[in-house]
């Protein structure tokens, strides 16, 4: 796909999501998939590219980067890793109703074009190593299906952090300690991090307490 198609493409269809069985093995653009972190496979877009991916159902929505090809089905447009399934709720389905929309990112990490302060939001939610230079267009992408704000609160007011873990079982043993809580784990530079999801300053307190007991050193870096 061309450039100028990339940046201009949008589509609806169906989508997956692959795990365990492809969890460590190499995709096709030489990296280590991670079930737990947010990419996807596409048979078009350009690897290492980002696209927003919105679930019709419910108007959630997650940002992937596209490291691998497929689906090798034509019945769905892509599959996403099982972490980006699970933001837009779609894990317990196995498949969903989706738009696909390409993302302008420049080659220093900047999203570009509408909605970029918008993405910039979801980005951070997410750990992705994302920027956004000045104020962005307000997000003009919606689910066909339009959910009321009501319908979609589903979003953390705190996001926690813990970072600098050597591998993946430190993180993994972090994510034990609060299985209460939701949780998912990201690579960043051969490092993997935890970012958590509560709903209050209580809970946040509480939850950086529990950690910090362990000697895990805790950031807050978002309060939606």
């Amino acid at each position: 796909m061309g450039k100028e198609a990339s940046r201009q493409y949008s589509e609806v269809g169906t989508a997956s999501y692959y795990a365990d069985k492809f969890h460590g093995r190499r995709t096709a653009s030489g990296e280590i998939f991670d079930k737990n972190g947010y990419t996807a496979a596409h048979k078009t877009l350009a690897l290492g590219s980002y696209a927003l991916i919105t679930n019709l159902r419910n108007g959630k929505k997650v940002i992937v980067r596209i490291n691998d090809r497929g689906p090798f089905s034509k019945t769905r447009i892509i599959d996403l890793s099982k972490g980006a399934a699970k933001v837009i709720g779609m894990v317990g389905a196995g498949t969903a109703k989706v738009r696909v929309e390409a993302m302008q990112v420049d080659k220093e990490g900047y999203i570009i074009g509408k909605g970029a302060e918008a993405l910039y939001q979801i980005a951070q939610q997410e750990g992705l190593n994302l920027k956004v230079k000045g104020d962005g267009e307000t997000l003009a992408i919606k689910a066909d299906t339009e959910p009321t704000p009501q319908a979609v609160v589903s979003q953390p007011k705190f996001v926690l952090k813990v970072t600098q873990l050597k591998n993946e079982r430190m993180a993994k043993k972090v994510q034990k300690v609060i299985s209460t809580v939701n949780s998912h784990i990201v690579t960043k530079e051969k490092r993997y991090e935890v970012i958590i999801d509560v709903s209050s300053a209580e809970e946040a307190q509480h939850v950086k307490q529990q950690l910090n007991r362990l000697g895990y050193t805790v950031f807050s870096y978002s309060e939606k």
